[in-house]
């Protein structure tokens, strides 16, 4: 081979070398470039996740307390007064106090109709307990005047005996006197 060509060749070989060398050390800028970029791509998108996980926690937290408060003022405390009711009822109280909402409740969920059929239950017992107390009071009263009537009574029958006793008493002083004034008119 011709020192020509073989110079060629070499000069051929370094300028396709140079060439290729100059592509990989670009491509390995491009490559180290696209990974500072990536690298700062990764760190935004995981402070961007971090400060999300971050905001859904407190919106959780948000719905946790929105959730307690309602159970507490919608839930606990219509029971909690109703356990209240129930042991006044227990207790026989019926007193005013629960003339209005016992539960504080006129809704028309299902807590908002137990405690309006609660306050209808009431009421009736109120009525009940105090048409019973009425009833009591009279049968008492009649009792009370029966009694009297039947003291009375007493007293007259007890009377009545003793006025028969007194001339049970007479008549036989007079029969004992009959038979002696008897006895002396047989003589």
């Amino acid at each position: 081979v011709d020192t020509k060509e073989f110079m060629f060749s070499v000069e051929f070989e370094d300028a396709i070398f140079s060439q290729l060398l100059e592509k990989i050390q670009t491509n390995i800028t491009m490559a180290y470039s696209l990974s500072e970029d990536n690298l700062a791509d990764v760190q935004i998108a995981q402070t961007s996740l971090i400060y999300l996980v971050g905001a859904s926690m407190a919106v959780l937290a948000l719905f946790l307390v929105g959730l307690l408060f309602f159970f507490n003022q919608f839930i606990a405390k219509p029971l909690k007064k109703l356990e209240k009711n129930v042991m006044r009822i227990a207790a026989l109280d019926f007193s005013s106090s629960s003339s209005s909402s016992s539960m504080g409740r006129n809704t028309n969920d299902e807590i908002g109709r137990f405690a309006s059929a609660f306050d209808r239950m009431i009421g009736k017992l109120r009525e009940s307990y105090s048409s019973l107390e009425k009833k009591v009071a009279e049968r008492t009263s009649d009792l009370a005047a029966k009694t009297k009537e039947a003291e009375n009574n007493r007293k007259a029958i007890s009377n009545v005996l003793d006025d028969i006793k007194i001339k049970d008493e007479k008549l036989v002083v007079e029969k004992i006197k009959l038979e002696d004034l008897a006895g002396e008119l047989e003589k």
